[in-house]
């Protein structure tokens, strides 16, 4: 089964409007969502910001709705300059860019005991690119490290030596990744960044306007993503 996880209900306007068969769940404080795709059901659950949001998200989707497939979908920030607002970046690597257990002999952005770096699904990855590109949409490549700082030009310097060789930031991904990894399920990521670390910094306002002007194009990716996969699940 396919279940998407979005941080925020705000990164979604309207979106349960275009859905069949919709079925809330209010599970341990998560508000989840089923939905039919051509007689199958799909679900998405709303994480909250946050690592252990992301990862308590995770880990219900799997135990409660046994999702197989997990897709984090949402927001970003861009750090490479290649990137620009409003841009679909989807990522093949992740990282934490928070973590530094190097003390114990550990590889800086590595948790004890678990890779340093994740890398998504290949067969997925590929099937998400080809449905980004079929709807004549802008699709980057790129590297994802998460963490939790909201990054701007000023709460970046602490970081700026880990997550300048990565293109985007967010706050889940990697988290998702992680328990995806131990739970031996297929995951991958579509990410449209909201703001960039070049422009000047965004405050609460400006970035709820960013999302809601991209709220739109994260619905009908949801949607369409949807769709191709369970289609390709019934064939």
């Amino acid at each position: 089964m396919l279940g998407f996880i979005v941080a925020l209900e705000s990164e979604t306007p309207n979106l349960l409007e275009s859905l069949t068969n919709v079925q809330k769940h209010k599970i341990n404080g998560f508000n989840v969502y089923t939905f039919n795709v051509l007689k199958a059901y799909v679900t998405i659950v709303y994480s909250g910001v946050g690592k252990a949001n992301a990862a308590a998200a995770t880990q219900l989707l799997i135990d409660h709705f046994k999702i197989k497939t997990v897709i984090n979908i949402g927001t970003c920030g861009g750090i490479s300059k290649k990137i620009n607002a409003g841009d679909i970046v989807v990522p093949q690597t992740l990282s934490y860019y928070d973590v530094d257990v190097t003390a114990f002999g550990y590889t800086l952005q590595q948790i004890p005991h678990m890779p340093t770096e994740y890398m998504v699904d290949q067969a997925l990855f590929n099937k998400i690119e080809s449905i980004i590109r079929s709807l004549q949409k802008k699709c980057v490549i790129g590297k994802i490290a998460t963490g939790e700082t909201f990054i701007t030009q000023k709460s970046s310097s602490k970081f700026m030596t880990v997550i300048k060789s990565f293109d985007v930031v967010d706050m889940e991904a990697c988290a998702i990744a992680q328990v995806c990894n131990r739970n031996g399920c297929s995951y991958a990521f579509i990410k449209i960044v909201s703001d960039t670390i070049h422009h000047k910094d965004v405050n609460e306002k400006q970035w709820n306007t960013n999302v809601a002007n991209y709220g739109k194009n994260i619905n009908e990716l949801i949607i369409n993503v949807s769709h191709f996969l369970v289609y390709e699940q019934q064939k």
